[in-house]
C-alpha cells in the first residue's frame, strides 16, 4: 500500500519537477527490513535459532536484541526479558518469546503425515502429496516428485519461511497489476447497528495509514486535470 500510494507519489513529482518534502511520504521500509532481512531479520533469525543444537526462546531472544539495539524500530523491555518490542507502521507492539520455537517448527510426527499422504480422500492427500515438506518423508528419494535430491541440505521449511514465501509470491502478483485499495472500516467493536465509535474509527483509519494518504494529498496537489481538460 504504502509502494503503490507514497512511493508512486514521490515519483510522480520528481517527474513533473515539482518541490516536495521528503518528510511528507512515510517509508515504512526499515520495518520491513527488520522482519525480512535474510540474516539479520527476525524471521531468520527464528528459523537459525529452530535448527541450532540446543536453541531456545531466551536464545532467539537474546539474538534480536544483539542484533538490533539501537535501531528505531525495536526496543526491549528491561523487566521483562523474554520479551521484545516491534515499532511497527501501526504503533509498537510487544512479543514474549516464549513457545516460538515450537509454534515455529509446527512439526507434524512422520506417521500422521504418512497416513494422510495415503489418505482414500483425492483432496486430502493431494494436500500433503504436492506440498515440498512432506517431501522427504512420503518420497525420500525425491523432493519435488520429479528430479532426485543431489547432495546438500533440504531446505528447512517452518512457519516464517512459508509465511515469507507466501508473501513473496503475491508481492510478485501484485507488482504486476494495477491495484485499487478498499479500506473497510468497522464502526464499532462490539459489531452493532447504528452504533460509531469515533476512537475506534480514527484508529483504523491511522494503522491503515489512510490519513496519512489524506496529509500527502493535502501537501502536494489533490486536484489534477489531464492537460487536455485544462487547455
Amino acid at each position: 500500500f504504502n509502494s503503490f500510494v507514497f512511493k508512486l507519489e514521490e515519483q510522480l513529482y520528481q517527474r513533473e519537477g515539482i518541490p516536495w518534502d521528503p518528510l511528507d511520504f512515510p517509508d515504512n521500509q526499515d520495518a520491513v527490513d527488520i522482519l525480512q532481512a535474510k540474516t539479520t531479520g527476525v524471521f531468520a533469525i527464528l528459523d537459525e535459532e529452530c535448527v541450532v543444537p540446543q536453541g531456545s526462546d531466551q536464545g532467539f531472544c537474546n539474538k534480536l536484541m544483539k542484533a538490533h539495539k539501537g535501531h528505531r524500530r525495536f526496543d526491549e523491555i528491561k523487566t521483562k526479558p523474554s520479551w521484545f518490542v516491534i515499532k511497527h507502521f501501526a504503533g509498537p507492539v510487544q512479543y514474549c518469546t516464549d513457545g516460538f520455537l515450537d509454534k515455529n517448527k509446527d512439526q507434524l510426527s512422520n506417521d500422521l503425515i504418512e497416513f494422510l499422504g495415503a489418505s482414500s480422500n483425492g483432496f486430502v492427500k493431494n494436500l500433503f502429496m504436492n506440498d515440498r515438506k512432506f517431501a522427504d518423508v512420503l518420497n525420500p528419494k525425491q523432493e519435488d516428485g520429479n528430479s532426485p535430491v543431489k547432495g546438500g541440505k533440504r531446505k528447512k521449511y517452518s512457519v516464517s519461511s512459508e509465511f515469507k514465501d507466501q508473501l513473496t509470491s503475491l508481492m510478485d502478483i501484485v507488482d504486476g497489476t494495477e491495484p485499487h485499495f478498499i479500506r473497510c472500516i468497522k464502526p464499532n467493536p462490539q459489531n452493532e447497528k447504528d452504533l460509531y465509535d469515533r476512537k475506534a474509527v480514527t484508529e483504523q483509519l491511522r494503522y491503515g495509514g489512510v490519513l496519512q494518504v489524506v496529509q500527502v494529498s493535502r501537501a502536494g496537489y489533490p486536484v489534477r486535470i489531464n492537460h487536455q481538460e485544462c487547455w
